[in-house]
Parts: C-alpha cells; sequence; structure tokens
C-alpha cells in the first residue's frame, strides 16, 4: 500500500499565498529521502509535497488522496530493483495519469523500460545535480518530450526482454522436483556436494545423482551454470536474496564434487 504523508504539506501559509507554477508530488520508498527531496526542491522555488511508497497493492483511494495535494507533476525516487517497490511505483504513475520523472540508483535499461512502459515521461540517474532534476520537472510539466521516441521503445523493448527471459527462467526452475530446488538453493548459498549431503542427512552419491539431473532440467552443463541461472530469476526487479559466495564445488568440468 502507499501511504500518504502524516502532514498533507498544505499549510496555512502555502494556502495563503498564491502556488507556484509547478507543484511536485515526491514519492518515495524512504520517508527521509523523501523530505529531504521535497525540502530541496522547496529552496529552488518549486512548491512540493510528499507521499510514501510501500510495498504491496495500491488502492484507487490512495491514488485519489494524492490527487487532492493538486500536484502538477510527479517525481518517483525507488528501488526499482526490489521487485515490490518497481510494482508500487508503476502502479502509481499508471493511476496518478501525471508528467513523471524517475530518479533511480540503478542504471539498468530494463527496469528504466518498465517505468516508461508505465507512463514515466523520463528517468534520470541519481547522480544528477538538484539544477538538473528542477529543470527537467520544470520542462516535462509543461510537456516536453525529453526523450527520442526510439530511445523510448529501445528501453522498453529491453523491459519486455528481460520479462520474457525471467518467465523462461521460472519455467526451468518451476520443473524442479521440491528436493531439486532444495538443493539448488544450497548450491546458491555456496554449499559443496559433500556438504549439502551432510546438511539433508542423505549418502554424497544421492546428491550427485540430484545435481545432475537440476543441471538437465535447467539446460546448464555445470553447477555454476545452475546457479548463474536461479541468480538471473530476479533479474528484472526481483530481489535474488544475497551473493553467491563461497565455493560452487564445480570441477571445471562441470560435474558434481
Amino acid at each position: 500500500m502507499c501511504d500518504v504523508p502524516r502532514e498533507a504539506d498544505v499549510s496555512a501559509e502555502a494556502v495563503e499565498q498564491p502556488l507556484p507554477d509547478v507543484r511536485v508530488l515526491v514519492l518515495s520508498d524512504l520517508p527521509l529521502v523523501a523530505d529531504a527531496v521535497r525540502t530541496a526542491l522547496r529552496s529552488q522555488g518549486l512548491d512540493a509535497v510528499g507521499a510514501t511508497i510501500a510495498p504491496g497493492p495500491v488502492s484507487q483511494g490512495q491514488a485519489a488522496r494524492m490527487l487532492q495535494l493538486g500536484p502538477t507533476v510527479l517525481l518517483v525516487l525507488a528501488d526499482l530493483a526490489r521487485e515490490p517497490r518497481l510494482a508500487a511505483a508503476r502502479t502509481l504513475i499508471e493511476d496518478l495519469h501525471l508528467p513523471t520523472v524517475v530518479l533511480a540508483a540503478t542504471e539498468e535499461e530494463a527496469l528504466w523500460g518498465a517505468v516508461l512502459e508505465s507512463g514515466a515521461s523520463t528517468v534520470l540517474s541519481a547522480s544528477v545535480t538538484l539544477d538538473e532534476v528542477v529543470l527537467v520537472l520544470r520542462a516535462v510539466e509543461r510537456g516536453a518530450l525529453l526523450l527520442a521516441p526510439d530511445q523510448r521503445r529501445s528501453m522498453i523493448d529491453t523491459w519486455h526482454q528481460a520479462v520474457r527471459t525471467r518467465d523462461e527462467i521460472g519455467g526451468r526452475i518451476g520443473s524442479l522436483s521440491p528436493r531439486e530446488l532444495e538443493v539448488l538453493r544450497l548450491l546458491y548459498r555456496g554449499e559443496t556436494v559433500p556438504g549439502i549431503a551432510e546438511q539433508l542427512g542423505v549418502a554424497v552419491a544421492t546428491v550427485r545423482s540430484q545435481v545432475r539431473s537440476v543441471l538437465r532440467k535447467l539446460g546448464v552443463n555445470s553447477q555454476l551454470g545452475a546457479v548463474a541461472l536461479y541468480a538471473q530469476r530476479g533479474s528484472t526487479g526481483g530481489s535474488t536474496g544475497g551473493s553467491t559466495g563461497g565455493s560452487t564445488g564445480t570441477r571445471p568440468d562441470g560435474d558434481p564434487t
């Protein structure tokens, strides 16, 4: 869900004075970040209000309450590499129907394409300056097209390809039996075949057989390949749950050790 901030940032002073030509709704999954960016934008002469993005579905009522704040442009600061945050950001962009700038920490083109597909006007790297953010906000609020159509389409196509790859990998992983999936997860954590056998209380030969079955079903030739494929399952915005770490227990020929 998405929570409207504690204060609606519509103070008595703001009501008494004419509103600036641009009112920015700052959305972030980190309240302190939203507050800091809102304050910075105000220092540049923009009116700014804020809200917090939280994982989960966003209701129409929550989106409507945000629109009651009277924004003319949306600035989204979200961890796009985390699937729940990406989904929440995309939903809000689609529901609010405002000119939208996304400030992204990730440089992954597929994730930029995801928010562009949802209707974002443009995406900026988090390395840009405050002055650049202000210029872009004013430009998109006026309807300026900052991305060439072919560049926009290329990023969206990259997103679509990433989704297809993720789904294809998910299908292969889904073909594993519960025990094979458990073995794969342990390999991903850096366990060796003997270590897995000890943890599961089975013979080393049994685990070797299960590893061979995993490799066959995943269509890879080594444990390294299996681990790499497993890590890719969340590459379009899902968390992989950590680094592989440790030894994968793979010999150069790829046979289970």
